[in-house]
């Protein structure tokens, strides 16, 4: 007996006065429940278009609904219900594509993912790969599913169970005109059983038989004496009355199921060794396209192009990393939007994330070959020779002991700076470097150590054209401003992130940090280099260099740093020679201008001042010897001589009148 529930599957009622009914069942087939009854006013209150109807503890969907007056003024209703496993059938449930690969079990729940259905009995273990080339409902998905297992369906509410055989395989004997009336017999050629014969189905009706005498998928054999009928064959579908047992129809046939088409089956040994694998579809939008199952690799190919993309993992949002625009050239993105690659009939061209030409490799112009390196602000870096003369440095370094090896060597101011301590306990690349105390400032100046000496250098040497200035700074925070002989006031510069301003502030960093800024030295003048110490803590300066700006962002080429120049002899030689006087005194420690690897020869004597005051004094007054020890030290293991201790030995007083000590070092790196 039909029952009636509502969408919540409570019972509501049942259907008595029925006037015809079908129950339709096939093997991967249909599965329906159409039926005709009287509709009275109780029942037309219980039915309506959302109707779930209950028979055999199963449940059925309305799809049709029909209530007819008749003429008799007797109102009946036409019910046509579906299995609810046709709720796959939902668009929502639908899928563009789909690619697993996995145990039937497995790939069954992924199937049933994201639906009111759950896995039940899957009589297949070996693990395989099911792909659907297409946008397909869920339904048809899983219906080709079973069939490309060569599966049989097997629904129980809202169970799905996946079978190697629905019904017994003990077959069971039918004997025509006996057991069963033939009610017709039907031949398809196009549709081949496995041994290559043509399908046959017959239509069939008990004889003196209950009509639960057969259920679906039993193998049956059908036999006719007189005809010489002995075949093989299979219960495939039933029609039956709900309400009367024995109006019954059979479908006998010689049943194929399966996929044999080898197109629709991927081998899984190929794909599952790493678990990524394509699901393909073919669509009007990208022709042919292949999404990697966990949607971040994407590929397609059409007539105006092909791409293999990159995917965040929703399926939605899609980057280019290799594609073919409309003029046929292949561009290639890198891992960020930083830029992409252009390969073109002229070579290879990367261009930066304004669109910007910044590298070209292949034919540069019509007869040129070779590499270009463009700098942002377009100015060319590397011509098609390899080099650009602009970019290597034509001026030795124009910042007077710019890495602080000359200095006092008592009070360690290094020589043509106004302030600060030249020390080589925060050396760079093997250098003295400048420290600021806090609150302490230190400018590019005239030194009395050399005389008729001006550090400031003149951009007319190189044109007054665009000028960089650069440093690296380490620990304590310190201000860097530009200055120039004409107004005396601080000169706006272009910051390393574009912004201008007539100063820039360095933070606090344990590691040395390199600094750049670009001005416009004017059309006269010197200019000079201001540090001033910002922080609480001190603050180090080393390479210091004013140069012509070729780039127009990056400091030059820099390997051991920019050296130390003197006004006489340019750039240092390996060979030093140091003059130092100091004032007297019994006993003194000096340290070099330069730490020496090989021991340096020092020769100490006393001297006088003798444009001095030196009334009632006999020179020479005393007769004194000097005694010399090397200072050592060790850097990594390697040892450096970078100093000496000086004793006054013999009849030595405390301290000699316009005296100094005068020491000459000879060494060499």
């Amino acid at each position: 007996m039909i029952k009636i529930c509502n969408t919540n599957l409570d019972r509501l009622g049942v259907i008595k006065n029925v006037i015809s009914s079908n129950r339709l069942e096939e093997i991967n087939g249909e599965n329906t429940l159409d039926f005709t009854a009287v509709l009275d006013s109780k029942l037309n209150n219980l039915i309506d278009e959302n109707s779930v109807f209950e028979l055999d503890n199963d449940y059925f969907d309305t799809a049709f609904l029909k209530k007819i007056a008749n003429e008799d003024n007797i109102y009946t209703i036409e019910v046509e219900a579906e299995h609810v496993s046709y709720r796959l059938n939902n668009p929502d449930y639908n899928v563009d594509y789909f690619t697993e690969t996995g145990t039937p079990t497995y790939i069954l729940g992924k199937i049933l993912e994201g639906t009111d259905f759950t896995v039940g009995t899957v009589e297949f273990t070996t693990e395989v790969t099911y792909s659907a080339q297409e946008a397909k409902s869920r339904r048809q998905l899983l219906m080709d599913f079973v069939a490309y297992l060569g599966g049989e369906l097997q629904t129980n509410k809202f169970v799905i169970s996946i079978v190697r055989h629905l019904g017994s395989t003990s077959p069971k004997l039918v004997i025509k005109d006996k057991n069963v009336k033939v009610v017709s017999k039907t031949v398809n050629k196009r549709v081949l059983d496995r041994s290559g014969n043509p399908t046959v189905s017959y239509r069939c009706t008990p004889i003196y038989l209950p009509g639960d005498a057969y259920s679906l998928g039993d193998d049956i054999v059908l036999r006719q004496k007189d005809l010489a009928i002995n075949e093989e064959l299979r219960v495939t579908s039933i029609s039956r009355d709900v309400y009367d047992i024995k109006n019954v129809t059979f479908q006998f046939a010689n049943y194929t199921n399966g996929l044999e088409d080898s197109l629709y089956r991927i081998a899984t040994t190929t794909v599952s060794k790493d678990k990524f694998y394509n699901g393909c579809r073919i669509g009007p939008e990208f022709g042919f396209e292949a999404i990697r199952n966990d949607k971040k690799a994407r590929a397609y190919f059409r007539s105006d192009g092909l791409a293999i993309q990159a995917g965040d993992g929703s399926g939605d949002n899609w980057q280019n990393k290799i594609h073919i625009n409309h003029e046929g050239e292949l561009i290639i993105s890198g891992v960020s939007e930083d830029g992409y690659t252009r390969l073109t009939d002229s070579g290879i061209k990367v261009y930066d994330d304004d669109d910007r030409l910044r590298v070209h490799l292949g034919q540069l112009e019509p007869g040129k070959f070779g590499l270009s390196l463009i700098a942002k602000n377009q100015q060319l870096l590397i011509n098609e020779y390899g080099i650009d003369p602009r970019f290597i440095k034509n001026y030795k370094n124009v910042v007077m002991n710019s890495s602080f090896e000359r200095f006092d060597s008592l009070t360690k101011k290094p020589a043509l700076w106004s302030g600060g301590e030249s020390t080589s306990s925060t050396s760079f690349f093997g250098t003295h470097s400048m420290m600021l105390d806090v609150g302490e400032s230190s400018e590019m100046a005239e030194d009395s150590m050399y005389p008729n000496i001006n550090p400031r250098p003149d951009p007319s040497w190189w044109g007054r054209g665009p000028t960089r200035v650069s440093f690296y700074h380490k620990f304590g925070a310190c201000q860097m401003q530009v200055f120039n002989t004409v107004t005396f006031a601080p000169c706006e510069m272009t910051l390393p992130d574009g912004t201008i301003q007539t100063y820039l502030n360095t933070t606090y960093d344990d590691e040395w940090k390199s600094y750049t800024v670009a001005i416009d030295p004017g059309e006269s003048g010197r200019i000079w280099v201001r540090y001033t110490n910002i922080d609480t803590v001190p603050s180090a300066i080393d390479a210091v260099q004013i140069e012509p700006d070729f780039t127009g962002r990056w400091p030059s080429f820099y390997t051991d740093g920019p050296y130390s120049v003197s006004p006489n002899d340019g750039i240092l030689s390996s060979v030093w020679a140091e003059f130092i006087n100091i004032p007297f005194a019994q006993e003194v420690d000096i340290e070099f201008n330069k730490a020496y690897k090989r021991a340096p020869s020092v020769s100490v004597s006393l001297c006088y001042d003798l444009k001095a005051d030196n009334s009632g004094r006999t020179v020479p007054e005393n007769e004194i010897v000097f005694n010399t020890d090397l200072l050592i030290e060790s850097v990594g293991e390697v040892k450096q001589y970078y100093g000496c201790r000086i004793v006054a030995c013999g009849s030595t007083p405390s301290s000699i009148t316009n005296g100094y000590i005068s020491v000459i070092v000879i060494g060499r790196e």
